[in-house]
C-alpha cells in the first residue's frame, strides 16, 4: 500500500502495482498502446503512457484475464525521460474477469459456426437432377 500524505483526499488507499497492460482509447478507429499500471483500487488508478491522451476519453486495460473499462480524468507529464513519461487518472467503470475462459469459448463457437457453414453447404449437379 502506498503511504498516505498529508496532503492525500482519497478515501479508500491505493496499492502500488507496477503492472503492464495494454491500453485501448476507445476511438473511432480504436488506438492501442503500452502502458503500466502504477497504483491502483477498485474505484480509480493511474497509469503510465507514451503520450497524453485526452481528459473524458473513454479507454479499456487489459492486463491478464482482466478487463478494465473506465475513463481518463486527468493526464499529464510525469515521467521525464523514460519510455512512458505521461501518466493518467483513470475512473474505473468496470473491472471484467475470466477474459481468456471467454475468448476460449468465443473462439470456439467461431470454428463450430464455420464447421456448420461447410456442412451446410448444398451442391446441385449441373444438368438439374
Amino acid at each position: 500500500m502506498l503511504p498516505k500524505t498529508t496532503n492525500e483526499r482519497r478515501a479508500t488507499p491505493r496499492f502500488e502495482m507496477n503492472q503492464p497492460a495494454l491500453l485501448t482509447l476507445l476511438t473511432d478507429p480504436p488506438e492501442t498502446m503500452q502502458a503500466v499500471i502504477a497504483d491502483g483500487h477498485f474505484k480509480g488508478m493511474r497509469i503510465d503512457l507514451p503520450r497524453q491522451v485526452s481528459v473524458n476519453q473513454a479507454i479499456k486495460l487489459e492486463v491478464g484475464e482482466f478487463m478494465i473499462l473506465g475513463e481518463v480524468c486527468y493526464c499529464g507529464p510525469s515521467n521525464p525521460g523514460t519510455p512512458l513519461p505521461f501518466s493518467a487518472g483513470i475512473v474505473v467503470s468496470q473491472i471484467l474477469s475470466g477474459m481468456g475462459d471467454l475468448r476460449h469459448l468465443l473462439d470456439a463457437l467461431q470454428h463450430e459456426e464455420r464447421k456448420v457453414g461447410e456442412e451446410s453447404r448444398v451442391i446441385l449437379p449441373l444438368n438439374g437432377r
